[in-house]
């Protein structure tokens, strides 16, 4: 039989609606059951960096 989990749904949920009760509307969500922790990087995700043309990749 396996183990439930330390962090569950509920723990999650309220993780949600305290960054809505603080202004923020997306947020990514990290779930590190090992370690039993959630953590929460508030705002948008950083734009894609540019492709480097990099002429040593050609053969």
């Amino acid at each position: 039989m396996t183990q439930r989990a330390l962090v569950g749904q509920d723990d999650i949920t309220r993780a949600l609606k305290a960054c809505k009760r603080a202004g923020y509307e997306k947020a990514r969500v990290h779930i590190n059951l090992r370690e039993q922790t959630i953590d929460i990087l508030l705002g948008e995700d950083a734009q894609p960096m540019a492709p480097f043309n990099n002429p040593w990749d050609e053969e």
